[in-house]
């Protein structure tokens, strides 16, 4: 048995979208970009890194290669503003790539992007 929707049961702009026997959409909202969370952190012609940080000491890393060709990219960890040892792990791939110290290189194919998660290494 179906209940009938009422004025006072649903906000009268909700309870038009539901006599049309659809959900209404909420409206995307203009965002400056200052507000993002990610920063790029080296941006070189084409290359570029961006950082954000992640909960648990973790960081979202993305290597950006523009150019048609297949480019390697470095991330150091000294252009993110980190220091010590964390473990990689390789996203799209589903990989940890291991400890690294200092940085990390990755060959990013032309027009592609490499998303890394950074978190510090145990032990």
């Amino acid at each position: 048995m179906q209940r009938r929707l009422r004025q006072r049961d649903v906000p009268q702009r909700r309870l038009a979208a539901a006599r049309r026997g659809r959900p209404r959409r909420p409206r995307a909202r203009a965002t400056p970009a200052a507000d993002y969370c990610a920063e790029a952190v080296l941006s070189s012609g084409n290359l570029e890194t961006w950082v954000a940080p992640l909960a648990g000491g973790r960081y979202a890393v993305a290597l950006l290669n523009r150019s048609p060709a297949a480019e390697e990219l470095t991330a150091t960890w000294r252009a993110l503003g980190l220091r010590g040892t964390y473990a990689v792990r390789d996203v799209w791939a589903g990989r940890d790539a291991g400890d690294f110290a200092g940085s990390y290189a990755a060959t990013v194919p032309g027009k592609g992007v490499a998303l890394l998660v950074l978190a510090p290494a145990r032990g």
